[in-house]
């Protein structure tokens, strides 16, 4: 190790516990490619919500209740196929 990143890391050390945190994260950062722009990912999830909150709201889309999901994601589970999956509002094959 080049005597330059010794001292450097010596030097991180001896910063409080948040300042090591946001010195790893730039770091890892300054190399991770490609960088991610989190300000137009938030912009696409603000979007995507938008979308289903307006779907809901149209009636376009209806909410399923918890164990009405439940019994989907089990039926889904247990079958290979998409032509086996149960419509909503029946009960899975046996």
């Amino acid at each position: 190790m080049a005597p330059e990143l010794a001292a450097l890391i010596e030097a991180g050390r001896c910063l409080a516990p948040a300042d090591r945190y946001e010195l790893a994260n730039q770091m890892l950062a300054s190399i991770e490619e490609p960088t991610i722009d989190h300000d137009k990912v938030d912009e696409a999830w603000r979007a995507e919500l938008r979308r289903r909150i307006d779907d809901v709201d149209s009636g376009r889309v209806q909410a399923v209740d918890h164990a009405e999901t439940v019994q989907i994601a089990r039926a889904l589970a247990e079958h290979s196929t998409i032509g086996e999956i149960p419509k909503r509002g029946r009960s899975a094959p046996a």
